[in-house]
């Protein structure tokens, strides 16, 4: 071979090799980006494909339809990862390109979700919070479920099982989220939570067309479920799918009804089924060993010889004669789950409960449209833009440009309770209050415990100023913050935080001067200082400046006054007083103590020497009579 003979097949054998090393790198990219992504775009469930009279109907002679997985099909096997992380991912429930999901504000939901829960329960409570609908803050909140998904935590039993730390984080929970609904000295039965949920719930004037009902201590996946009842098909892609019935959607109960405990950890059922079992629960529960309403719904049909036209609801059993259904118990290791799992029960762990959610690449499901931070850069606290990513432009929702947008505004107060559990039982009314003035408007309401919380991890200073770590934490997200401390309570409700700042622009001298004002806060008549328990302050260079001078004011960590002090000395030294709007020897415009109270005066302030718990109540009695069309001119008597 000669020497151009040898170069020439030298470079046809390179450049084979070059192109076989091509095709490979394509193939490679190929198969990496065909993987299922992990994608935790919350899934929406549009209201409006759930429609019906809500209606109770009556018993009539329609076929009850029992269905249950195949059991002549093999069992599946259990499938390695798919993903180069290791996960597990089920099947796909809805593309990435959703559509804005419509508010919806009608108080009807296409899916209820309750959770029944012990009180003692705190963590696990937050991680379906995170993991089910993406909450994983309340930093920027859900002020109302506004899509087609709503849920509730079903907290049961004897509240006298918490500790006093129990006590406290579990009133700080109830505060700063406001999903629990307590059933005190109730048992966790289904047909507890059924009544509640046609009965109780509905005079709030909410209604469902489903309700997914669990355990704290099940699993399920909960964006599986609601594609599958929003698409119509329950197991679309399984051995053993089931259509619901377009005419009667609602007459269906989906779990297990073998009469263990399982049967009531995890069941799905539409609202003609629960109205049904309330109204012929002495008929159903007749000569029944078992306590679970519907299963013995499904044992009173089914026992019906086949001869007889079985009536009833369409039962989607998944504990058939083998046990090859959906629903499943954990077994302590994660493999034998498979993606076609809908729920999994007694996961006692929250380490477990946390791989399988990411196990079963599992999104959450959107139960409102939050709320855009006022900073474009601002994400959550968990540095991931998740919750952000999938918040409603309110300007995209109307449609329209607004030349001059609203204010984003925040209610912010604590939620921390001291240790001599003295606030404990003014709390959470308190919160309320503050929650119902801020929904009234339009406004965020905020409460916090954790930055108070670690005042104690730190150790060099008191806990109240645990108030100036929250602000911090919170003046980037909003345009303004109206701070209130816990024993303050809303008496005029009508008064809007717009009103007030122009009231301020005009006593800042207009408009443009008033640009220049950051911090607004009363020194009230008779007082050495200002007072700190209601004030309103920017969101701005100036306050986030103010704000960290004051956090690094070591000489008042142990001042009596605390942070109250050090913002009065600094705001009044040269480089800060220019930006402080000070209303001295003002008692009326929104702090007001008892004693100065006057009609139609906004807040009232209670900072008693003792305990303010007694006061607080008194107040928030008052506050609520004052709603309800009495005239009160003076607290005084009250006292």
């Amino acid at each position: 071979m000669s020497p151009s003979d040898t170069a020439h097949f030298s470079f046809l054998r390179n450049s084979r090799r070059t192109f076989l090393y091509l095709v490979l790198i394509i193939l490679f990219f190929l198969i990496v980006y065909q993987l299922p992504s992990s994608n935790n775009k919350p899934l929406d469930i549009d209201p409006e494909e759930y429609t019906d009279d809500l209606v109770f109907p009556p018993l009539d002679d329609a076929k009850a339809v029992v269905h249950q997985p195949d059991t002549n099909s093999s069992r599946l096997p259990i499938s390695p990862p798919s993903t180069k992380n290791g996960e597990h991912p089920p099947s796909s429930t809805s593309s990435d390109d959703e559509e804005l999901i419509p508010i919806n504000t009608s108080g009807h939901y296409a899916i209820l979700v309750v959770i029944a829960s012990p009180r003692e329960a705190i963590t696990r409570r937050q991680l379906i919070r995170e993991h089910y609908f993406g909450l994983r803050d309340n930093m920027l909140p859900c002020m109302r479920h506004d899509t087609g998904v709503t849920y509730r935590f079903w907290v049961y039993g004897d509240e006298t099982k918490l500790d006093r730390d129990g006590k406290r984080d579990y009133a700080a929970e109830r505060m700063e989220w406001d999903d629990i609904v307590e059933r005190n000295n109730e048992e966790f039965e289904q047909l507890n939570v059924v009544k509640w949920a046609v009965e109780d719930l509905e005079e709030d004037g909410i209604t469902f067309g489903y309700l997914v009902l669990q355990d704290i201590n099940t699993f399920i996946h909960l964006s599986t479920i609601a594609a599958e009842l929003q698409d119509g098909t329950v197991g679309l892609g399984t051995d053993s799918s089931f259509t619901i019935n377009e005419a009667s959607p609602y007459e269906l109960v989906w779990g297990t009804f073998s009469g263990t405990n399982m049967d009531k950890q995890a069941v799905i059922f539409g609202r003609d089924t629960a109205i049904q079992a309330i109204i012929d629960y002495a008929r159903y529960s007749a000569n029944q060993n078992t306590t679970h309403i519907f299963t013995q719904m499904y044992r009173y049909y089914t026992s019906q010889s086949d001869d007889e036209v079985r009536e009833g609801p369409d039962f989607i059993r998944e504990d058939g004669p083998d046990g090859a259904g959906r629903f499943t118990t954990w077994s302590n290791t994660i493999e034998p789950v498979r993606h076609e799992h809908v729920a999994v029960t007694s996961v006692f762990q929250n380490e477990e409960f946390r791989e399988l959610a990411h196990w079963t690449n599992l999104r959450p499901v959107q139960v409102c449209h939050p709320r855009w931070s006022s900073s474009d850069s601002a994400v959550d606290d968990d540095d991931e833009p998740a919750l952000n990513a999938t918040a409603v432009d309110p300007e995209a929702v109307r449609g329209v440009v607004s030349v001059d947008p609203p204010l984003s505004v925040a209610v912010l107060t604590s939620s921390f309770v001291f240790s001599d559990l003295c606030m404990l039982s003014a709390a959470y009314p308190s919160a309320q209050n503050k929650r119902a003035y801020a929904l009234r408007h339009g406004y965020s309401f905020v409460a916090r415990s954790t930055e108070f919380s670690q005042q104690g991890i730190r150790g060099d200073r008191a806990t109240v100023w645990g108030k100036v770590d929250v602000i911090e934490k919170m003046l980037p997200k909003y345009d303004w913050v109206l701070w209130m401390d816990m024993d303050a309570v809303v008496m005029n409700p009508e008064i809007k935080v717009e009103k007030l700042l122009e009231k301020f622009e005009s006593i800042a001298g207009g408009k443009e001067d008033f640009k220049k004002k950051h911090l607004i806060v009363a020194k009230p008549r008779g007082d050495a200082m200002i007072n700190a328990g209601v004030f309103l302050i920017r969101n701005s260079e100036w306050s986030r400046t103010f704000m960290r001078a004051v956090n690094k004011a070591t000489a008042y960590y142990k001042e009596r006054m605390a942070e109250q002090a050090a913002m009065w000395d600094l705001m009044r030294l040269k480089e800060w007083e220019a930006g402080a709007l000070v209303l001295l020897n003002d008692d009326h415009t929104f702090n007001t103590f008892p004693t100065k109270y006057i009609q139609g005066d906004f807040v009232v302030h209670y900072a008693p020497a003792t305990c303010p718990a007694p006061d607080v109540l008194r107040g928030l009695s008052i506050a609520a009579r004052i709603s309800a069309g009495e005239v009160v001119k003076s607290l005084v008597l009250f006292l």
